[in-house]
């Protein structure tokens, strides 16, 4: 009866401590705090296809087409020769800074491949950095910020621009009072070209503050536009990228 007992009895002990050990890690993974998001990133290889063309045009082309599922909107290139062991300069599209749509899948856009008279063409492109449409991004830092930077540089000269026109609006300058102005812009870009080439082509806006003002309007608007796609587009232009 005794060894009966103690059977029965090491025998609850053993089911009892393999519950345990079957329901520890359940009751673990409950009370356990969610890991927080973190932005999406790639650093693998990403899916494009590139193709030079040099043989068929006077000008010699690079056809990029995105691959990936989603669409495209910046990415930085490096052209060398297989025959050389030095990069050449990049090229950087960046469908933000020239007005363009991101590139869907399967589309593909034609980029110069630049080289010096009298060098050997290059032979070999890398995508050295990219950024997809949800703030996916491909490459080492140095190379995002080479595209990061350049939308935060267009940002704030179209913060400059529209602010300096609405002072304008405000103050009624006449035309030369904006191209004055303009000849005190720190930066040149498209924009403030489009409108130094606008003020000059209209000598008549002199004589009509109304349709000056409706003009200068346009401009704030279209700027002020451009300014909120920059401010909107992924990754964060305002903060430090940090792939981590």
């Amino acid at each position: 009866m005794r060894t009966f007992s103690h059977a029965l009895l090491a025998r609850i002990v053993s089911v009892l401590l393999f519950s345990l050990l079957v329901q520890a890690p359940i009751l673990e993974s409950r009370e356990s705090a969610p890991l927080p998001p973190r932005p999406p990133q790639s650093f693998g290889r990403p899916g494009f296809l590139i193709q030079i063309q040099s043989a068929l045009n006077p000008e010699p082309r690079i056809i990029l087409t995105n691959l990936s599922e989603e669409p495209l909107t910046a990415v930085y290139l490096q052209m060398y020769s297989s025959t050389e062991n030095r990069k050449r300069s990049g090229e950087l599209w960046d469908a933000f800074l020239q007005n363009r749509s991101p590139l869907a899948k399967d589309v593909g856009i034609s980029l110069s491949l630049s080289h010096a008279v009298g060098e050997r063409i290059p032979d070999k492109v890398e995508v050295a950095a990219a950024i997809w449409a949800d703030g996916t991004t491909f490459g080492p830092p140095d190379q995002l910020k080479r595209i990061l930077s350049n939308r935060a540089s267009r940002a704030a000269v179209l913060d400059g621009l529209v602010s300096f026109l609405q002072t304008g609006l405000q103050q009624e300058w006449t035309r030369e009072q904006y191209l004055a102005a303009l000849d005190q812009a720190p930066a040149v870009s498209s924009q403030t070209y489009g409108l130094r080439s606008t003020l000059e082509a209209n000598p008549n806006l002199d004589t009509k503050p109304r349709v000056r003002q409706k003009v200068i309007q346009r401009f704030i608007d279209s700027f002020s536009a451009e300014r909120e796609v920059l401010r909107q587009s992924k990754p964060d232009i305002s903060t430090p990228y940090n792939p981590a």
